[in-house]
């Protein structure tokens, strides 16, 4: 036995002298392609396992022809999909059968020996992950040069075939097996690792293990060192290989382009054991002394990536060579990239290795050419995608079509189908019976469920029900109103009435006062002359009713009169006589005091009785003497008017900023100005938010009569109505002021956390001028921006910045002519490194460091600010130089900033419509009232109740916030 292996292994040396590089030594199934577990013949409750295999040789130079009834007849027992398996020694070509070789099994104790033809049979005795291992000689002592890592199953005949064939490349894998093992690695597929490894095969870390299994194979001397002393580094360098993601397949559609110009496709499959998730993959054409051009590639189908490059006409001399590198970026921040002699690609000029001969292949359609798809003619059939022909170009340019083989509606589950009833599928849904649910099968082949028609909690009044409120049906019961009823439907649609307090239940409830029961009446008491009683009305209201006395407005007993006081009144001045309620509440007569009654009184200046309103006597108003005639309608002597009859001492009414004149009955015009912005009183119906009697906008209250905000030695105006950008910076220089600027992250915070959440606000910031060059209105040059991401992008032409739109204070562009509210800053702009006009100097993005100019632009920031000493030049000193934040719950305060330059703290309390979780909050909607799902201390309210009639319901529609208690048999909360 020992000299017939020598003779053989002999024998394959000296095949293997060239290619032993590009050699593979496989054990394959006996039985034709295909590969797995296939059903076993022996009964089910057997729990043998039979394997049968074949170890075979690639010579990598010569080719053994299969016969045609050989390939008949393998190609037809696979075909019958039965469990028989072919028999052995159909040698494929390209390959040596080697003979007498060991094959065992880790933890069994049998031992198979191939023959003539490289086959063996062997059978197992437990099933389980198994270590197949091929020697020269015996297995206890011989050289191992082969292995396979494979989980098999009881029962069952094994076949490694095609993709599952014991390889070389099956050897790397189970290698590989056992260092990720070793490592502590869970979950370890072989099969996986092994179709991974074998699309690795020309990664030049598996090719050099490859290489070197394949001495060990090959060697003479029994007796050698085999796998178990393999060189470490190759292991440690394959196994890096293997973690990586790989390009496989990597091609571009043609390698010529005319100089007339036309599309270069370049594709590549991505391989990736771990499945880690792909970020992006590009390719990067390159030529001497031209840009690169840099492709991304899109998925195009399964583990393929493509992209399509058109060049333009080349109207050089000569053609251009263009190489061409893959990069692969993993979420991870991984990267991988790939370039060979099959990614290149000529743009060819004037001349291009001379003109091009018409010929298949060629990638034009020529003469009697059906076709012609260039590098990708093919004589291997396509294969149809599921419900689809697709065609293809031979090697002899000749169009052929494939049928489809897979379609909804075949009978058959293919690809993505969820069902398939063949002529069964329809479109029409079934009709489910009461409280169940129904299935069928549409035309696309999806399963499509019917949920039950008709069941309690439907929504619908079915069958036996009381009621049915659909998801609102409930067990808990609800509550009435003060004074109402209210009902519920129960879970098993049965109605509920439930009654509430009310009035008249002699129980004093809610907003009651009273409630005397039965003794409820709206009857007032009669209380005595003097006196006064009480009583409950049926509304559950007290009341008390006061005895008729003197004063109290009404004439009672021997009262004559009552005007509601005990004083005996004199009548009105102008009134020649009256009659009064005196003090016991009886009539008299009035004392009197008029003009005409020839007697001076109160700011009369005469009064001569009759002749009052006769020329040269005292006038009718006893005023002064009478130097013409009011009220005839001709302005006399003094008079400023005359209207007659219309002359009137009732002043006329004046518009906010109008004014109006009228003609008393002393015939002097009256002229009434109405009130207006400036005039120091505050005119809240004409909107006037504030009036310090001027109109001077800087000084707190605009020159509109709205409150300015100070901040930084500077004033601010925050609208409360939108306009354009260009319409709100005109209203701003209105005010001597423009749109507000921000020259650091701190000022820029403060204005996020003051102004009204949700709403954008114009400011200064703009490229209208020229675009991407944005500069700020009031010429600051501060260098400071606070874009959102993926700002500015001039979408649509967006040339203005607004402020609020996005969380944290970020900006954004958008169009000038948009509609949004805005800020005005009135005052020199402290930080924009221009010393300004009220402005004692300005340090720009430095303003507010010790030895530079304060925040207010007022001085320079001491050295010794931040030493907790107040010094001279500080207006704080808080032992820092760090600006800070009100405390959490405060809604104002004045905090020391950087430059010890006190200013307004930023705010954050519950209730001001952002979330701080820093501080505890859970969730803000704005308000501090409870029962809206966001508590009054800001946190999240359990509604899981809601939810407590169904599982589903509980864990989906609550957002993830509930969970179902299988054993309590409720939705609670998390």
């Amino acid at each position: 036995m020992q000299s017939r292996n020598q003779g053989h292994w002999g024998k394959m040396i000296a095949k293997l002298s060239v290619a032993l590089c590009l050699a593979t030594l496989i054990i394959t199934g006996c039985g034709g392609s295909g590969g797995g577990v296939s059903p076993a013949a022996a009964p089910e409750t057997s729990t043998a396992i039979n394997v049968k295999g074949m170890v075979i040789l690639e010579t990598g130079q010569e080719t053994l022809a299969l016969s045609a009834d050989q390939a008949v007849a393998r190609t037809s027992a696979r075909a019958a999909a039965q469990s028989q398996v072919v028999a052995c020694g159909a040698v494929p070509g390209g390959y040596i059968p080697i003979p007498d070789a060991y094959v065992s099994v880790s933890g069994e104790e049998t031992v198979a020996l191939t023959d003539e033809n490289g086959c063996f049979d062997m059978t197992l005795a437990q099933p389980g992950l198994k270590v197949f291992t091929v020697t020269k000689t015996n297995a206890n002592n011989g050289t191992t040069i082969l292995k396979k890592t494979a989980n098999v199953q009881a029962g069952q005949t094994i076949e490694f075939v095609g993709g599952q064939a014991i390889t070389v490349y099956s050897t790397i894998a189970a290698m590989m097996v056992e260092m990720k093992n070793r490592d502590g690695e869970s979950g370890v597929d072989p099969a996986a690792i092994e179709d991974y490894v074998i699309a690795l095969k020309n990664d030049a870390s598996v090719a050099a293990l490859a290489s070197a299994i394949l001495a060990v194979a090959a060697t003479e001397n029994s007796t050698a060192s085999g796998l178990d002393s393999m060189d470490t580094a190759l292991l440690t360098n394959c196994k890096s290989a293997v973690d990586q993601p790989a390009f496989v397949n990597a091609a571009v559609s043609t390698s010529q382009v005319p100089r007339t110009g036309g599309g270069v496709t370049i594709s590549t499959d991505v391989l990736n054991m771990e499945g880690k998730a792909v970020e992006s993959v590009t390719a990067t054409l390159s030529a001497a002394g031209l840009d690169p051009v840099v492709l991304a590639m899109a998925l195009a189908q399964g583990r393929t990536y493509a992209a399509t490059y058109s060049f333009e006409q080349n109207d050089a001399a000569t053609g251009t060579v263009y190489s061409i590198t893959l990069a692969l970026t993993y979420s991870s921040g991984l990267q991988k990239t790939y370039t060979g002699a099959e990614l290149a690609v000529t743009r060819c000029g004037e001349t291009c290795g001379g003109t091009p001969v018409e010929s298949c292949g060629d990638g034009a359609v020529n003469g009697e050419e059906q076709c012609d798809d260039g590098a990708a003619n093919t004589n291997t059939a396509c294969t149809p995608a599921y419900g689809a022909s697709c065609s293809y170009c031979d090697t002899s340019c000749q169009a052929h079509t494939v049928a489809a083989t897979a379609f909804c509606g075949d009978g058959s589950l293919n690809g993505s189908e969820q069902c398939d009833t063949g002529g069964s599928n329809t479109n029409t849904a079934c009709t489910p019976a009461y409280g169940e649910s129904c299935s069928y099968c549409d035309t696309a082949c999806q399963t499509r469920t019917v949920a039950p028609g008709a069941f309690c909690g439907d929504g619908t009044l079915n069958s036996t029900e009381a009621c049915d409120s659909g998801a609102d049906n409930t067990n808990t019961a609800c509550t009435p109103g003060y004074g109402d009823n209210c009902s519920y439907c129960d879970t098993s649609c049965e109605t509920h009435t439930v009654n509430g307090p009310s009035c008249g239940d002699g129980s004093i409830n809610g907003s009651e006062v009273c409630d005397n029961g039965g003794g409820n009446t709206d009857t007032a008491c009669s209380p005595a002359y003097g006196g006064d009683c009480s009583y409950c009305d049926t509304s559950c209201e007290p009341h008390t009713v006061n005895g008729a006395y003197c004063g109290d407005s009404s004439v009672n007993g021997a009262e004559t009169c009552d005007d509601g006081n005990t004083t005996t009144e004199a009548c009105a001045y102008g009134q020649t006589s009256c009659t009064v309620c005196g003090a016991s509440c009886t009539s008299a007569a009035g004392a009197t005091a008029y003009c005409g009654d020839n007697a001076i009184n109160g700011s009369e200046t005469c009064d001569d009785g009759g002749a009052n309103g006769t020329f040269g006597h005292c006038n009718s108003a006893c005023s002064g003497t009478v130097t013409a005639i009011c009220g005839n309608s001709a302005v006399e002597g003094s008079e400023t008017c005359d209207a007659g009859e219309a002359n009137t001492n009732t002043a006329c009414t004046a518009s906010y900023g109008g004014s109006c004149s009228y003609c008393n009955t002393s015939c002097a015009s009256i002229t009434v100005q109405g009130g207006s912005c400036g005039d120091g009183i505050v005119q809240d119906a004409s909107g006037e938010e504030c009036d310090d009697n001027n109109t001077e906008s800087g000084d707190g209250c605009s020159s509109a009569c709205e409150v300015e905000l100070n901040y930084g030695g500077n004033t601010y105006f925050i609208s409360e109505t939108t306009k354009s950008w260009t319409d709100a910076q005109a209203a701003c220089e209105g005010m001597g002021g423009y749109l507000f600027t921000t020259n650091n992250e701190a000022e820029n915070l403060y204005f996020y956390n003051l102004l009204a959440p949700g709403r954008r606000y114009w400011m200064g910031f703009n490229d209208r001028s020229v675009e991407g060059a944005f500069v700020w209105t009031s010429g600051a040059l501060n260098g400071f921006t606070k874009w959102a991401s993926g700002e500015p992008n001039d979408a649509g032409g967006e040339d203005c910045t607004v402020f609020g739109y996005y969380d944290g204070g970020l900006w954004n562009d958008l169009s000038c002519s948009t509609l949004a509210y805005y800020v005005c800053e009135i005052g020199p702009d402290c930080g924009n490194g221009v010393i300004e006009t009220g402005e004692a100097c300005d340090s720009g993005a430095n303003t507010g460091a010790p030895g530079n100019c304060n925040t207010a632009c007022t001085g320079v920031t001491p050295l010794t600010c931040g030493n907790g000493s107040l010094d001279a030049g500080e207006a704080c000193d808080d032992n820092n130089n760090v600006t800070e934040s009100c405390a959490y719950g405060q809604t104002s305060c004045t905090v020391c900033d950087q430059s010890c330059v006190s200013l307004p703290g930023v705010t954050s309390w519950c209730g001001d419509g952002r979330v701080n979780s820093a501080s505890g909050e859970a969730c803000d909607d704005g308000n501090t009232t409870s029962g809206d799902g966001c508590s009054s201390t800001c946190a999240r309210e359990s509604h899981c109740g809601d939810y407590s009639w169904d599982p589903w319901f509980c864990e989906i529609e609550s957002m993830g916030d509930c969970y179902w208690d299988w054993g309590m048999d409720e939705c609670r909360a998390y």
